[in-house]
């Protein structure tokens, strides 16, 4: 579904505002009813609180802000605690126009913050969400008394991400910053000017705005190999505990060097894993795959899909050292201990849970199995990476006590 008509059906769905298209982009404002940072439908109750907000129009992500409207009211930017000498400079910008602070008239002991409104983000609570901007300073008196300051509004509280002092003339400098700690909270996005005299700097320039959320993907994507049958397995964001994923997609490239991927399946798989089978005499034999996984928002409406890393496969090869197949693990799920047996001379084996972290390690001292005690682990799934001559070889083990 493409992005307006996504919105233009939440819209509809939420006692619809206006919706609008500029530079390819839509911004939509919407009415929400929202109680500490999460959200009902309008005409629901909410309990009291202080951070209620009753059918506020806001806007939703991707909120872009290029200023080529060439004015402040257009996305309903605000100021606080006045406006003084900011404008919408249509001569200037990257490409113009752009946002600008002038320095003149000189301002003393000066504080002046642009707010946007309220954006609609709380359905992204299995996301990684960024704030990019692009800014530029001509200097006058290089001193570092004037600031500049890239800040967001929630849980009742402005948060500042970035700021930069004068300390001289810049050209544009681009920032991009993690502003995860918001995930599946409504926020506002503030730049805030501040300094004993203005006429120490010429302007403050920011252009290009940007806030969005990119949807976390599958954890744990792995692959095995039978002939010609690539059998592709995954587990669930680990920050999915609200069910916001709906089901899966598998992408294959679609040659060898290609950076182009084909969708496999047809409906979203709702399992876990997927087999796909090469036909016999196909012209490749390397491929590149994408496990994705759907997010939604609690009217089902699409969000966005998230991915796991590229996995790479080489059917002539084969995408597993020699021994493999004859490499076992049980019991799975483990309680006390998990049994390595195989033909393969065992070096080191460690113990990976899916946050990264390495809970174990063993030396296998070339034989060709081994106890792993796992009674003092969390629940919980694992990667155990088995290291011997011949290379390394994964496998996935649950332990649950």
């Amino acid at each position: 579904m493409n992005r307006s008509l996504r919105f233009f059906l939440m819209s509809s769905l939420l006692l619809a505002g206006s919706v609008m298209l500029t530079n390819h982009y839509a911004v939509a404002k919407i009415p929400i009813q929202m109680k500490n940072g999460f959200y009902s439908q309008p005409g629901t109750s909410l309990s009291e609180g202080s951070d209620s907000i009753s059918h506020a129009y806001t806007l939703i992500f991707p909120f872009i802000e290029g200023w080529e409207m060439g004015m402040f009211e257009y996305n309903d930017w605000q100021f606080n605690p006045a406006q003084l000498n900011w404008s919408v400079s249509p001569l200037q910008g990257s490409p113009a126009p752009t946002a600008l602070f002038n320095g003149s008239p000189g301002i003393t002991n000066y504080i002046s913050q642009l707010e946007s409104p309220l954006i609609y983000s709380a359905p992204y609570v299995c996301a990684h969400v960024y704030l990019e901007f692009d800014y530029m300073l001509n200097d006058i008196l290089a001193n570092g008394a004037e600031k500049l300051e890239a800040l967001y509004y929630c849980d009742n509280a402005w948060v500042s991400v970035f700021e930069v002092t004068n300390q001289g003339s810049t050209g544009w400098i681009h920032q991009k910053i993690d502003i995860s700690t918001t995930s599946g909270k409504n926020i506002k996005i503030g730049f805030k000017v501040s300094g004993a005299n203005s006429s120490n700097i010429a302007g403050w320039f920011v252009d290009n705005i940007k806030a969005d959320a990119v949807c976390i993907g599958p954890s744990a994507c792995e692959y095995s190999k039978a002939g010609n049958v690539v059998h592709l397995s995954w587990q669930p964001p680990q920050c999915d505990s609200v069910q916001v994923v709906i089901g899966y997609n598998v992408y294959r490239s679609d040659g060898p060097n290609s950076t182009s991927f084909v969708k496999l399946n047809g409906p979203l798989i709702a399992g876990l894993e997927y087999y796909d089978h090469i036909p016999a005499g196909y012209p490749y034999t390397r491929f590149r795959y994408l496990i994705g996984d759907t997010h939604r928002d609690p009217w089902s409406f699409i969000l966005c899909e998230g991915f796991c890393d590229t996995l790479e496969v080489d059917l002539a090869q084969g995408i597993q050292p020699a021994g493999y197949e004859t490499l076992q693990l049980y019991p799975n799920p483990a309680t006390d201990f998990i049994r390595v047996r195989g033909d393969v001379s065992i070096q080191n084996i460690e113990m990976v849970s899916f946050n990264g972290q390495t809970f174990s390690f063993f030396h296998g001292e070339g034989q060709n199995k081994t106890d792993i005690p796992v009674s003092d682990l969390p629940n919980g799934i694992y990667m155990v990476k088995i290291i011997n001559s011949s290379g390394t070889f994964l496998r996935k083990v649950s332990v649950v006590h």
